[in-house]
């Protein structure tokens, strides 16, 4: 067995993509993994008083829903400053200043047993036990319930308000779902897994999104280089409502589904 050691991140896209790497390693190394996740907090913490689990709890949730979720072992680790007192603590905060300096410093967020010459942290894609499935819902996501706001690389400069309206529009026989980190990930997980499609902000939601192989749409100003999805569709305010109004064709639709589906696939440890 081996054993890796994570920065403990209260956000799903930081707790699925460790547990895609773990999961990676598993199968690239062909051993069962033991993830240690260190948190800063205590084991009670939650974001806001009124989620509707702590974040360790939602973890725990994700790691059962893995595929083959016996080769990875997760241990939570709290009051852990290991991950947060390298160079400058205050770069683990959420702001664009803090984001510049982790760039520059590029502190350890991961621990590895040995150097892996395959492709992670970032790069690591893996999937959920169960397939996914398409109904007539498509859901959204954005900031406007979040504990923190976000940083200056995620935001856009549309409404979000005006785009459900306008997809609703396109798809008038579908339902708009519209999820927050206040939801429990059951909540999520069920939603993403059964919808036509994802669009959101580049965060949150988005790799549960990514391990089901789904069509993700990011809303942001960013070059798809510099975002965590970059498999997703990455559209500015620009563009966005051209490919709107291109998908609510169906075969267009159709076509879009399988190239993410497909993509997914090939990113797949085997």
């Amino acid at each position: 067995m081996d054993t890796l050691m994570a920065k403990a991140g209260s956000g799903a896209g930081d707790m699925v993509l460790s547990l895609n790497i773990a999961h990676t390693w598993a199968v690239y190394y062909k051993t069962d993994v033991e993830l240690e996740y260190h948190w800063k907090e205590k084991q009670d913490f939650k974001e806001m008083p009124q989620d509707p689990e702590t974040v360790a709890e939602r973890m725990d949730d994700m790691k059962t829903r893995m595929a083959n979720p016996d080769r990875v072992e997760v241990i939570h680790l709290f009051d852990s400053d290991i991950f947060f007192t390298q160079g400058d603590p205050s770069m683990w905060e959420g702001t664009q200043e803090a984001l510049v300096r982790r760039l520059d410093y590029l502190p350890v967020r991961w621990f590895f047993p040995r150097n892996p010459p395959l492709k992670i942290p970032f790069e690591a894609r893996y999937m959920w036990s169960e397939a996914p499935r398409i109904t007539k819902t498509i859901v959204t996501w954005d900031s406007s319930e979040n504990s923190k706001t976000l940083r200056q690389s995620k935001k856009t400069r549309n409404d979000w308000g005006y785009m459900r309206d306008y997809i609703q529009d396109k798809f008038p026989e579908h339902k708009i779902i519209s999820l927050s980190y206040r939801d429990s990930f059951d909540t999520a997980y069920n939603a993403i897994r059964d919808c036509e499609f994802c669009f959101g902000y580049e965060g949150m939601w988005h790799l549960v999104a990514e391990n089901f192989g789904k069509l993700l749409i990011c809303l942001t100003e960013q070059k798809p280089f510099y975002t965590a999805t970059p498999d997703a569709r990455i559209l500015n305010g620009e563009a966005v409502l051209a490919y709107i109004d291109g998908i609510s064709n169906k075969n267009r639709l159709e076509q879009e589904q399988t190239l993410m589906y497909n993509v997914w696939q090939g990113n797949i440890p085997r």
